[in-house]
């Protein structure tokens, strides 16, 4: 069903005519049926150029607060939560051998202190990257099959 729009200018005064001087009851006291807003109103150049123009274009803004998003959490621009699956931790490791693989090896032991991008050697996981410190005895290294925090710094 397609609406019609009409631009004719007599309907919508014959509208506004029918509606002037209306009064209702509410509570026992006649008010004006006009809506008051407290709404700040400004004008808005219609983007036409007419600068002869008789009225401006007047709109009801209402400010909307935005909601900052965070981003998702990250490592090498993979968001944390793909790197479940090994082939996405593999290709992230790749990277970050490539970055930082040059570093000697830190045999890893929970006695250790750990830093961020450090390359530590884990007797059971094999090399994995060091790409968070989340407490002073919690770390998050990335190996090539899965992302694990382990204890450090005890």
């Amino acid at each position: 069903m397609v609406k019609e729009r009409h631009d004719d200018d007599t309907k919508d005064e014959e509208f506004e005519d029918d509606f002037e001087g209306r009064e209702e009851e509410i509570d026992g006291d006649f008010v004006d049926s006009e809506l008051e807003f407290d709404d700040e109103e400004i004008a808005i150049d219609d983007g036409e150029g007419d600068e002869d123009a008789d009225e401006d274009v007047i709109s009801r803004v209402v400010a909307k607060r935005r909601v900052p998003v965070k981003a998702a959490p990250s490592i090498e621009g993979v968001a944390k939560t793909k790197l479940e699956k090994p082939d996405i931790c593999a290709e992230v490791w790749d990277r970050l051998n490539a970055r930082y693989g040059d570093n000697k090896p830190i045999q890893y032991a929970i006695s250790a202190k750990l830093q961020r991008h450090d390359l530590i050697n884990h007797k059971n996981f094999g090399l994995g990257f060091v790409t968070e410190i989340q407490s002073p005895t919690r770390a998050e290294v990335l190996f090539k099959d899965a992302l694990r925090k382990l204890v450090h710094n005890r």
